[in-house]
Formats: structure tokens, sequence, C-alpha cells
């Protein structure tokens, strides 16, 4: 457990009041008042606030160890993990409050009540409440659940985004329409504050920046070589990296044997593949991926939107 200063009983709250916050945002949709608006527009400031406790304590941790003492990787790496976390977990609380006042815009609150927000809600907060047993246990599985949630959500905002977009060609209730499609449009952002999340938590257990599709292959390729433990009983680095976006790493069982888990020494870089993309090398939609194969991953819904003042 990290005791520099209490950073992770800090890292803890930030956690708490983040799900307070969404779970305080659900009931506020359910069912609206000025006292709860006001709350989670308040709380939000609280939360800023505690961000910024952690950044301070986060690099004023490395600063303790420029005198030349030894800096222990692990908790280096968790210390790391902290400071990406927290800063995406204040961006979730950021997108309640952008959420609420969004509902300002509704001619008729009524209206959304007939939309699927709550099962993405479900969703978040299940996701949000595996942060803290992920982190403290180290556990590979949970991380790679927080990961997975964005894509659960993703899916739920597609079917929303489908929805609405036939409903608005009827051209009516365009107002309520446009501000419930932004409404589901930051719950779906949520998600991808929630993959940094869950890839910062792979990172504080593996000790090397890996994106969840590049984890995922790994995973596949040590398989298929007939590797038998977890990534947990294997030491992964990072050797080389490119100006295409390609990186090249060493994978070895951890303990500093030097054997290579692929058996013949073969390289796990970007998806697993040697030259494969930083971005995890899989195209955004139904095609082929570099070794040919068809790939399967489904087509994101549109990012880009107009501006909207809050």
């Amino acid at each position: 457990m990290i005791t520099f200063e209490g950073l992770e009983e800090n890292f803890t709250f930030m956690v708490a009041e983040v799900e307070r916050q969404v779970r305080a945002t659900l009931n506020f949709l359910d069912a609206p008042s000025h006292s709860l608006y006001d709350h989670i527009v308040g709380r939000d400031d609280y939360i800023d606030n505690l961000k910024t406790v952690i950044e301070n304590k986060c690099y004023g941790h490395f600063h303790e160890h420029e005198t030349g003492r030894v800096l222990d990787k692990t908790v280096g790496h968790r210390v790391r993990a902290i400071q990406v976390m927290c800063v995406n977990l204040e961006r979730v609380a950021d997108f309640c409050v952008n959420v609420v006042q969004q509902t300002n815009y509704l001619t008729d609150h009524a209206f959304l009540s007939s939309y699927a927000y709550r099962e993405m809600f479900t969703e978040i907060e299940s996701c949000i409440g595996r942060i803290m047993p992920g982190f403290q246990q180290a556990d590979i599985s949970g991380a790679l659940s927080v990961c997975r949630t964005e894509y659960a959500l993703d899916r739920m905002y597609k079917v929303g985004f489908d929805r609405i977009m036939g409903e608005l060609r009827t051209g009516k209730n365009v107002q309520n329409l446009i501000t419930v499609l932004f409404i589901f449009r930051y719950l779906e952002r949520i998600g991808d504050a929630l993959l940094n999340v869950g890839e910062a938590l792979i990172f504080s257990i593996l000790g090397e920046r890996i994106k969840i599709e590049q984890f995922e292959a790994l995973q596949q390729t040590l398989t298929k070589t007939g590797f038998a433990g977890g990534l947990t009983s294997v030491d992964f680095k990072a050797i080389w990296g490119t100006r295409s976006g390609c990186r090249i790493g060493h994978v070895a069982h951890a303990g500093g044997n030097g054997a290579h888990a692929g058996g013949n020494g073969a390289h796990a870089g970007g998806n697993g593949i040697e030259g494969a993309p930083e971005g995890g090398g899989l195209p955004a939609g139904p095609g082929v991926d570099p070794l040919g194969r068809a790939s399967t991953r489904r087509a994101r819904a549109p990012r880009y939107w107009p501006k909207r003042p809050v």
C-alpha cells in the first residue's frame, strides 16, 4: 500500500466522491430538483480540489527522490497510475455536471424518461465500484473489466444515437431530441475516461504503458506460444518506438531468468505484432487486420460534434 502522505487514502476518497456524483446525476435525471442540481454542481468544485491535492502529492513523491535516493519502481508505477486515474475521474465528474446542465434545454423533462440512460448509469456505477479493488489487489482481470466498460457504453450510445437520428428525421421534438443526444454523448465520453482509468490500472500492475487492444493481443500471443502463466508472472519491457508509432517490446518470465515468453525471442509490440501501430493496429470497423485476417471490431459512432454552450 502507498503510504506517501496518505496518497492512497486521498485516491479512495476521489473514487468514492465520483461514484456519489454519478449516482446523484442519475437521481437528478429521474427526479430533478433545484437542491440536487446545486449539490451536483457544488461537489464538482470539491472533486477538482481533491484532484489538485492528489496531483501535488504524486509530483512531490518523485521530487523527493531527485536527491539520489533509490525510487522503488513498483511504487513509482502506482503513483503514476493514481495521477492518471484521478485526472480521468475528475473528467467523469465534469461530464456529470454537463449532463445535468443539458436538462435546462428540455421543454418537457418527462421526454427523457423514454430513453435508456439508466442502463448506461448502471454500467458506469458498476465500473467505478471495481476500480479500488482492482488497484489494491493488482487484479488484471479487474482492470480489463474497467476497460471493457467503454465498449459496453459505446454499444448503448450507438443504439440511442440511431434511434434519435431516426426520430429527428420526422421533424418533431427537435430541441428535446438534440438535448437527449448530447446527454447520451456525455455518458459515452465517461466511457472514454473510464477506459483511460482501466489502462492506468494495467500500467500499475505491468509497469508498462499499454493499450487495451495491445494487451489483449499480447495475451493471445502468449497463449499461442504455450505460456502457462498469466501476465502478472511476466515482465514486459518496451525496447524501441519508431516514428510511425510502432513499439517493440521484450517479454520475459518474471524473476529475471531471461527466457522469452514467446519461446523464440519474438517481440511483442503495438498490438502484439512486431511493427504494429501504437494505437492498437486494428481498423475501426469491419475489415482486415495487419495479418490479413478479417477484423470483427465494431465501428464506432461519429465522434465529432458542433460545440454547444452548456
